[in-house]
This record gives C-alpha cells, sequence and structure tokens, in this order.
C-alpha cells in the first residue's frame, strides 16, 4: 500500500507540470508558465512526499529516533497535501453546481 501511495505522489508531480492554471481570468497553458508557477509553490512539498523516507529510514543500520523523526516527515507533509486535494474536489464541485444554474 505504501508503494502505491509513493507511485500516486510521484505521477502527481508529473501531472502537475502539465495542468494549466486560470491567472487574471485567462487559462494558462504554456509549459513554461506552468512549470515557474509550480516550482515556486507545491513542488517541493509534492516532492519530499514522494521520497519513500521510511524505506530510506529503515534501510539504515540505527533505527534511532532521528530515524523515526525523518520517517515521520512526509506523512505530515501527505495530510497537508491530501487536505488540499479535497479542498480541490470541494472547489470543482462548486464549480459543476455553479455551471448548473447558469
Amino acid at each position: 500500500l505504501n508503494l502505491i501511495v509513493d507511485i500516486f505522489f510521484m505521477i502527481d508531480i508529473v501531472f502537475a507540470f502539465h495542468t494549466g492554471f486560470i491567472r487574471e481570468s485567462q487559462f494558462i497553458t504554456d509549459k513554461s508558465e506552468i512549470a515557474k508557477r509550480y516550482l515556486s509553490g507545491w513542488f517541493w512539498i509534492d516532492l519530499i512526499t514522494s521520497i519513500p523516507f521510511g524505506r530510506i529510514a529503515a534501510a539504515l543500520p540505527d533505527s534511532s529516533s532521528t530515524n523515526s523523526s525523518l520517517a515521520m516527515l512526509p506523512r505530515l507533509l501527505r495530510f497537508m497535501k491530501i487536505a488540499r486535494m479535497f479542498k480541490l474536489l470541494r472547489v470543482l464541485k462548486l464549480v459543476k453546481m455553479m455551471s448548473n444554474w447558469e
């Protein structure tokens, strides 16, 4: 299950570099603009959450509390990312409701 989650977050990074965004009522699809925005925003959190720190910590010879803390970091960041995804789902639902209302 952890491997599937790791792969999901890695794929999400690829999709983020190909997903347009809205700026000043304009839908931006230019790859360099998308990359610039993503690299200055969520990219670093996404990258850190995709690194399998748990596997790395387990492979280290000393499983001290430092390794435990290292293994917990991505989980905390994943919770942030999951919260962000739920927020996106709410926004998409709102957009769908508004488009049906018109």
